[in-house]
């Protein structure tokens, strides 16, 4: 910008360089804590990959043994069955010769053996009697203890696939854990990626920033004037019309009376009423008088079609077709029409479109 005026210092500008290279730092370290963190989440986001598989692959196994255990117990059952037939057959058998015998009388084992014609007859029909007798005795045995080894297997089968149940189970609920904190860090991992882009956007902002301001601060230590280019160069890097708190920000805004919708084309900074305005960039004075809605007002072409407005000025101490320089006084801070607190309404407009006074300013 043009030289400065008589009642800013340079020091203050170099306060205001010192203190964007401090911010700037200060996002630097965030940057570096924020690809740290992201680093971070990435490995865990893989290990709980490498976990949620481990987990699938583990409950497909033990679904596999399951079904094998659901086919081995319905082999046993089978087979149990199978046996019990057997045995009810055998059983029915050995209750029909007993109830066969039984009708010879309480002797009718010795009633059939009397009845032999000659001695070796006897023998064998004794032998005969007691063969039937240890026949019918093992097979009793057989079934009996088949009956218990499958029953005894098909407790243990139901034991294996109540256990197998029970696995597949905790593998279920281990798997929706592992998914439910993978989630968790793949949302954790989306914000600190954009937390991350968004440091990274605003250390080149501000680094650009300060870049400009210090080239601002060498050229006007070297005496040199930059009134006759364009503010663009300088763009973040102005002063300020005048010092105060931002009452109104850039853009849309609900109005709290009316509760609708409005908008602002620039920003009103509240200051005390009688507080210097200054031009933020050298030019010539395009507009100087009372506008409706807006009091005073006087608007400053910089050239390169830039143009800043300055209104609610109690007072005006330029005139149309005024030169001014970076930091000359255009104004005094007033009360605007419908107001109750005295502010200064700032614009910028660029290529006759408004932006953000902020995106000037340091």
């Amino acid at each position: 910008a043009a030289a400065p005026a008589p009642d800013a210092p340079p020091d203050a500008r170099r306060q205001d360089l010192a203190g964007l290279q401090a911010r700037v730092e200060e996002s630097r370290r965030r940057l570096a804590e924020a690809e740290k963190k992201t680093a971070t989440l990435q490995q865990e986001v893989e290990a709980l990959d490498l976990r949620l598989e481990l987990a699938q692959r583990q409950r497909e196994l033990i679904a596999a043994r399951r079904d094998d255990v659901f086919r081995r117990t319905a082999s046993i059952a089978a087979d149990l069955e199978t046996a019990r037939a057997s045995r009810t057959r055998s059983e029915d058998a050995f209750r029909a010769r007993i109830l066969l015998l039984s009708r010879l009388g309480r002797f009718g084992y010795l009633r059939l053996l009397l009845a032999a014609r000659r001695t070796s007859e006897v023998f064998a029909a004794m032998r005969t009697l007691d063969a039937m007798a240890q026949t019918d005795a093992r097979e009793l045995a057989r079934f009996a203890d088949a009956g218990r080894r499958l029953e005894a297997d098909l407790r243990a089968q139901n034991d294996l696939r109540r256990e197998t149940d029970q696995l597949l189970a905790q593998d279920r609920d281990e798997e929706r854990r592992i998914a439910a904190g993978k989630s968790e860090r793949l949302r954790l991992l989306a914000r600190s990626r954009n937390v991350t882009v968004a440091t990274q956007k605003e250390v080149t902002e501000l680094s650009q920033k300060a870049e400009k301001l210090e080239a601002l601060l060498d050229l006007l230590a070297r005496g040199e004037s930059t009134t006759a280019g364009s503010p663009r160069p300088w763009r973040g890097v102005l002063d300020w019309p005048v010092r105060g708190a931002i009452a109104v920000t850039f853009g849309r805004h609900r109005h709290p009376k009316f509760d609708a919708w409005t908008v602002s084309n620039g920003i009103e900074i509240a200051a005390p009423d009688g507080t210097p305005v200054s031009a933020i960039y050298g030019g010539r004075v395009v507009f100087a008088r009372w506008f409706p809605d807006y009091g005073n007002m006087a608007v400053i072409d910089h050239g390169d079609e830039v143009l800043t407005l300055y209104a609610r000025l109690r007072s005006i101490l330029v005139r149309v077709g005024d030169v001014v320089s970076t930091g000359d006084r255009v104004g005094l801070v007033g009360i605007g029409p419908g107001e109750t607190e005295p502010s200064l309404y700032f614009e910028v407009r660029d290529h006759q479109k408004a932006t953000d006074p902020l995106t000037w300013l340091r």
